[in-house]
């Protein structure tokens, strides 16, 4: 059988084309609520820390980013650096 127009090299270039526009639109939706002069990061955490953090989370009040700053401005401290926020 033989193809047409939208054979499969035209077919990739279609698919490639709209996961670069949904990646780029989802990278910027992402980033448009990171502050100025801020950067994002990822933090795998086991099921039994992520529960200690959510249970402190709701003991204090606060969110588990104010937790992981205060923790990270500890350790940089504790090692003689300047604190991060």
């Amino acid at each position: 059988m033989k193809r047409g127009k939208l054979g499969n090299s035209s077919l990739k270039s279609m698919t490639s084309k709209r996961q670069d526009m949904s990646t780029s639109t989802a990278a910027s939706a992402i980033n448009s609520n990171v502050a100025e002069g801020e950067k994002r990061l990822t933090l795998r955490i086991n099921k039994t820390g992520w529960v200690e953090l959510n249970m402190m989370r709701l003991e204090q009040d606060r969110t588990v980013n104010a937790l992981i700053t205060e923790a990270i401005n500890e350790y940089l401290a504790k090692n003689g650096k300047s604190p991060s926020a």
